[in-house]
């Protein structure tokens, strides 16, 4: 399978939330599907056709492991939670959700910004790379 993410081109800020989060970045080839980008955009308030520049952001919430020391388990009916042994937290949402929902308001207000200074576009297209089962490519 061809990696989604060339590591060589990783930017620093990308490596620095990975490695905050605890994340090995080579999780982020994880293949992710349209639908899966469609309900997270959605579960984190995206508006995937007119917040394009967001969508890359979406891809990687879906591709993040699980932090270090986080374990997942399934209740009663079967449902998956978390938790963190060490400090005893549990949580149905996974433990880097909030990383993300915070990086969609800073992404999304930096993007506002700048298209009020005019050095970005109000609109963007929503184009994500993805990989199909045969390994073919596709936007």
């Amino acid at each position: 399978v061809t990696p989604l993410l060339d590591l060589e081109t990783v930017p620093d800020e990308v490596r620095e939330m990975a490695s905050s989060l605890g994340i090995n970045l080579e999780a982020l080839n994880t293949p992710v599907s349209i639908d899966e980008v469609r309900e997270m955009a959605e579960y984190l308030g995206i508006d995937a056709m007119r917040e394009g520049y967001l969508l890359p952001l979406v891809k990687m919430a879906l591709q993040a492991p699980l932090p270090k020391g986080w374990e997942v388990y399934k209740d009663d009916k079967g449902d998956p939670f978390y938790s963190h042994h060490k400090s005893g937290r549990t949580s149905y949402r996974h433990p880097a959700d909030e990383y993300f929902m915070n990086r969609v308001l800073e992404d999304r207000t930096r993007h506002i910004k700048a298209v009020q200074e005019g050095s970005a576009v109000k609109a963007s297209e929503p184009w994500l790379d993805f990989v199909d089962e045969s390994n073919d490519r596709y936007w």
